[in-house]
This record gives structure tokens, C-alpha cells and sequence, in this order.
């Protein structure tokens, strides 16, 4: 298990707060899950970068609840091309693995 520094605890704090319509549960279990990962820091610019193209769309113009949750999915299947040894869970915070899938197969 990882132990994740001050510094990136607070940017996940961030994506928290961005993406918590979607996150499915508490901070502190998304933290948890983080500390979790193999390799956190990679997982923390992972969702950065889903976080940042996600408030980019919101702050385009209003959008509905469904135009936000769909670009939320969009980002997600988008990161898992850019990234594909990452396994992103349906809300929940990335896992890196050895090819084993834990939600199911892709």
C-alpha cells in the first residue's frame, strides 16, 4: 500500500470536487483507493486530466445533468484509449493491474 504525500492528497481533494457528482462515495474512500495503486502519482495526472477537460465542457455554457454525465463516460473510455494499461472503474478511482480486470472485461 502507498502512502500518498500532503501534496497529493490536496490535488485529489480537487478532483473530488470537480468530478463528486460521479464519484460514488466519500473522499476518504477515494483516497484510500488511491493509496491502494501501484503507481498513485500516475492515477492522480490520469484524473487531473479527465477533471480538466471536464470543467473545460462545464464551463463552455449550461449543460444538463445528462450532457455532464455523458462527457464524465466520454472522458473515462477517451482516458482508457490514452492510457490503457489503467483500468478505470465505473466512478471510482483508477486501478493499475497486470491485465486483470476489476470491473469486468473491457
Amino acid at each position: 500500500m502507498s502512502e500518498l504525500t500532503p501534496e497529493q492528497s490536496e490535488r485529489l481533494l480537487k478532483i473530488f470536487k470537480t468530478l463528486w457528482p460521479f464519484a460514488g462515495n466519500s473522499f476518504e474512500t477515494m483516497e484510500l483507493n488511491f493509496c491502494r495503486d501501484i503507481h498513485p502519482e500516475r492515477e492522480i495526472l490520469i484524473w487531473e486530466w479527465i477533471a480538466a477537460r471536464y470543467t473545460e465542457f462545464r464551463e463552455e455554457k449550461s449543460r444538463t445533468r445528462n450532457e455532464l454525465e455523458n462527457r464524465f463516460e466520454e472522458l473515462l473510455k477517451e482516458s482508457k484509449e490514452k492510457w490503457p494499461i489503467v483500468v478505470l472503474g465505473p466512478l471510482g478511482p483508477p486501478t493499475a493491474t497486470d491485465g486483470q480486470h476489476r470491473h469486468g472485461e473491457r
